[in-house]
């Protein structure tokens, strides 16, 4: 329900060289090199079993500190959730990289209780756009049930009153499912977003977040069918909702039992597939596309013979303005997967054979080839994050402004930030070109090469 595809140019086709073509047999099979697939999935679960147990951990952190807030309204509790906001943000996005799990899912019989699919499950825990105006609605009908995770999970992704009516007058089915999934599709109303929603408010303007007040949970003698009540219970059940998701998530990847995505993964003859499938989608379609592109303001004169105006409102993170943290943590992933290394928490490290390595083995100028592209984007990256962090600092919704600016004004320059933006869009778009061409090197025989890329 809340996929859609987002496919830039590639650039032109890398050709491999022979040996890599023919060096590759099943998943369990070791090369002459002595590096082993199953080395590489194995750390690539362990490092997958900590990004989640992390985004659980900080997901707890801050339910406490929303519970903590709603009971007690003021600028400080109300800072404190969105400081809590901001950290959960780092080891969840770096997890987005484990999502796409197609491959390893085709033949997937989930244990007792367990997720068919994390990528399903993401829909309704990081699904981007959100629609703040069906969580307004909820909020104010007082004369509905009240709101709790389980109904929150119910309503995520459903569809009105309204839109149930035209869709039944749809005659055609695929025409009818079509609709189905496009205003599914549209109306989000959980997840970390849905919290950023009611942390901040609608970001009304390109130079800073929303600025709700804690005013607004000020709940008076309990009366549940204000406002004010009703945005605590909508918070709270949101972040017990998450909570229960992510724990859900974590439980397929730190359990190695039959019947988890963990098993499945190790003994798939296509795990290693799923890994450059997955950094391929991560680099395009998320990260370089409905992340870095999506909002800016773009010369596609040779494409469409316009200009693609741009909003501040697309990007990840926009009430909050902390997308310059998701974008770079998903990049995060992206190193991570290729390295085999995730940093945690505590600041110990998970690390062992990885997806660069195996390449390396095989082929030493395609790692190069890989690695340049990522050390180079990188650095863009870097520029980003830290625009983002300084006092004061240039949030990414300035950067979408910067292009419009660019755009607009013929004697504007671009900035340093947005010249870090776009050129990172161009490295990252080189990552799918090469993964795309190791595909017959890598046995890639359960993946539809045209779903790579495909986003929330």
């Amino acid at each position: 329900m809340f996929a859609k595809k987002f496919t830039l140019a590639l650039s032109a086709p890398i050709i491999l060289t022979t040996a890599l073509m023919t060096a590759c047999g099943s998943d369990d099979d070791d090369n002459n090199s002595g590096v082993s697939r199953a080395a590489v999935k194995s750390n690539y679960v362990a490092m997958a079993a900590a990004a989640y147990t992390d985004s659980v951990s900080t997901a707890e952190t801050l339910q406490t500190a929303i519970t903590a807030f709603v009971a007690m309204p003021n600028d400080e509790t109300l800072e404190a959730a969105r400081a809590a906001y901001k950290e959960a943000r780092v080891p969840y996005q770096q997890s987005e990289i484990m999502r796409w799990d197609e491959t390893i899912t085709a033949t997937h019989t989930p244990a007792t209780g367990g997720l068919a699919s994390i990528d399903d499950r993401e829909g309704q825990v990081n699904a981007w756009p959100l629609d703040e105006t069906l969580i307004n609605e909820i909020i104010a009908d007082a004369e509905s049930a009240a709101i709790s995770a389980d109904s929150l999970a119910t309503e995520n992704g459903g569809l009105t009153a309204d839109q149930q009516v035209e869709i039944a007058l749809i005659e055609d089915p695929a025409d009818k499912q079509a609709k189905i999934d496009e205003y599914g599709e549209a109306n989000v109303t959980t997840g970390f977003h849905a919290i950023e929603f009611m942390l901040w408010d609608r970001d009304t303007n390109a130079t800073g977040p929303g600025s709700r007040a804690a005013a607004e949970f000020v709940c008076v003698d309990l009366e549940t069918t204000k406002t004010e009540c009703r945005n605590g219970d909508y918070l709270k059940a949101a972040a017990e909702l998450l909570v229960s998701d992510l724990k859900a998530m974590q439980a397929e990847w730190t359990n190695t039992e039959a019947g988890t995505l963990a098993h499945n993964f190790l003994e798939s003859d296509t795990g290693i597939d799923y890994m450059a499938q997955a950094m391929a989608s991560m680099a395009v379609g998320e990260l370089g596309g409905a992340r870095l592109s999506a909002g800016l303001w773009r010369d596609l004169t040779a494409v469409t013979g316009e200009i693609k105006p741009g909003d501040h409102e697309e990007e990840h993170d926009c009430f909050s303005d902390l997308s310059h943290v998701a974008v770079y943590y998903n990049f995060q992933s992206l190193m991570n997967a290729f390295y085999g290394s995730y940093t945690k928490l505590d600041g110990t490290t998970v690390s062992g054979a990885s997806l660069g390595d195996y390449i390396n083995s095989i082929d030493s100028s395609l790692y190069n080839k890989i690695d340049d592209v990522l050390q180079a984007t990188s650095k863009n990256m870097q520029i980003v994050y830290d625009a983002g962090e300084a006092t004061p600092g240039k949030s990414f919704d300035q950067i979408i402004t910067d292009s419009q600016e660019f755009y607009e004004n013929t004697v504007a320059e671009r900035s340093a930030e947005l010249i870090a933006v776009e050129a990172a869009i161009s490295e990252l778009a080189k990552i799918e070109a090469i993964i795309l061409d190791v595909k017959d090197a890598l046995s890639l025989v359960a993946v539809n090469a045209d779903a790579i890329g495909e986003t929330d």
